[in-house]
């Protein structure tokens, strides 16, 4: 991601939560592309994330 923002690319804000696994960003040109995280790092999130908590009725 440091990279595509040093060539000029911005974040951009389409109703993301903050949990996805990818950075949605726009190129000089308004073009929308992702940059997603790796599988390792994905791998390591998802053995040390909790869960999320579920209302029980």
């Amino acid at each position: 991601m440091d990279q595509a923002l040093r060539l000029g690319a911005m974040r951009v804000d389409i109703g993301q939560t903050g949990d996805e696994g990818w950075v949605v960003m726009a190129d000089p040109g308004g073009n929308l592309f992702c940059i997603l995280q790796s599988q390792a790092d994905y791998q390591d999130s998802l053995a040390n994330d909790s869960g999320t908590p579920t209302l029980v009725d």
